[in-house]
């Protein structure tokens, strides 16, 4: 399939990859998520001069959105996404479901 048929797999939840990349990289969108000040001082993934901007700014909260990721399911290593034109004009996207999986990848 074409990024354009994939797309809309991805803003529904779905979980998308390309058959020219290995086995284990997927794309998935996160949800969108506030976080407000009291998880602030908890949030691992933010530089304490950050946390601290918040608290200067007195910042109510933190909303994500339209956040996507590329992940390689064998290390866990997950980051942020935007594809190339490569991506783009490829026609070898896939609709991966969780019950195809090892199916998909593994076969």
């Amino acid at each position: 399939m074409t990024f354009e048929e994939a797309l809309p797999i991805l803003k529904d939840g779905g979980i998308i990859t390309r058959n020219a990349w290995d086995s284990h990289t997927v794309v998935i969108k996160q949800n969108t998520n506030v976080v407000y000040p009291d998880v602030f001082p908890k949030m691992t993934s933010l530089p304490e001069e950050a946390k601290a901007l918040f608290r200067e700014r007195n910042m109510e909260q933190i909303k994500y959105t339209n956040q996507v990721i590329i992940l390689n399911t064998h290390t866990g290593i997950a980051k942020n996404y935007i594809p190339d034109w490569e991506d783009l004009f490829a026609n070898d996207w896939s609709h991966i479901l969780l019950r195809d999986y090892d199916r998909h990848f593994y076969h």
